[in-house]
């Protein structure tokens, strides 16, 4: 067990302290900002702390593995997000054993330090994604879906499982499932909006496929409701309420930076270069966030229109 330090206990006039796993990646920077805005305390795990000490706040704490955690540390919360990206290569036998292993890992490890936390933490929020579901055509899909037989649904499947666990220390736990994430500064948005610039721009496959998406700005003010409101349990879809089909999104895309988009390139061309991958791009999911929804969460980014005008404004 790991010894007492007084970095890691609580002060007379601290705020609420939470550790964040992931904090230097896309979501995990973005959250960050707010916590230490309204006065909250901050444990980052990273892998690489002199890379994670230039990208964040002097007022995070760095750790290199949870063993450094005493049993007395005070942790209100957890938000994990650690997981190797899903985007980028192939999906090979090596690489999904990486992808899986890197979220399972430090997912098994949080619940273990939940277990041994003196004091427990009140809530466990778990990375995953609508990939769980994986394809459902035109069908609409909301968290009463079931995964289905192939890789992208076990990986979230797996993941969700593992962070369950934690349930049994008492930790309410939840899980959003996040859409395709909307930003100007990281995610997917900038590498399908790249070519476009270029004119280059083309639709994957048919086009007529469903992208479930949500602004970066809503999915934060979720993740920070869900680490303050108690409703907020189990499975929650990330996604805007109003998911378009891709022919739709490059159109607005195109418009938003004053491109043309010139053709579509076949569903075949895209499995011969991605395999099993390819899936997120030529399949796509038709996904609503009942479960928000139905919690009171206000989107300020209802349709991609807004958010992508919001993202680009007039100045490309």
């Amino acid at each position: 067990m790991a010894s007492a330090s007084a970095d890691f206990l609580p002060g007379p006039t601290a705020g609420r302290t939470w550790l964040i796993t992931g904090a230097t990646g896309f979501i995990g920077s973005h959250l960050v900002k707010p916590l230490l805005r309204r006065g909250d305390r901050m444990i980052a795990l990273v892998r690489d702390p002199k890379r994670a000490q230039r990208r964040l706040n002097a007022k995070v704490r760095i750790v290199r593995s949870l063993d450094e955690l005493p049993d007395q540390a005070s942790i209100d919360g957890i938000v994990n997000l650690a997981g190797e990206p899903i985007f980028g290569m192939p999906w090979t036998e090596s690489r999904r054993k990486r992808l899986l292993a890197s979220r399972i890992d430090t997912t098994r490890a949080v619940v273990a330090l939940c277990n041994r936390l003196q004091h427990k933490p009140t809530v466990l929020i778990n990375g995953s994604a609508i990939g769980y579901y994986g394809v459902h055509g035109d069908e609409t899909i909301d968290e009463t879906t079931p995964p289905q037989s192939m890789f992208q649904s076990a990986l979230c499947s797996e993941w969700e499982s593992a962070a369950a666990a934690a349930s049994a220390s008492g930790v309410r736990v939840a899980c959003l499932r996040t859409g395709v994430v909307l930003s100007g500064d990281g995610g997917a948005l900038p590498r399908l909006a790249r070519p476009v610039r270029w004119y280059a721009g083309v639709v994957p496959g048919t086009g007529t496929h469903w992208l479930s998406w949500i602004h970066i700005d809503d999915l934060i003010r979720m993740l920070l409701l869900a680490l303050d409101n108690g409703r907020y349990t189990g499975a929650i879809n990330a996604t805007a309420p109003e998911p378009l089909r891709y022919r739709d999104f490059y159109s607005l895309l195109g418009d938003a930076l004053h491109r043309p988009i010139w053709m579509h390139v076949p569903a075949s061309v895209v499995k011969a270069g991605l395999g099993e991958m390819a899936q997120l791009l030529i399949e796509g999911q038709r996904v609503i966030p009942r479960r928000a929804q139905e919690l009171g969460f206000e989107f300020r980014y209802t349709t991609a229109a807004r958010a992508l005008r919001a993202i680009y404004g007039t100045a490309h």
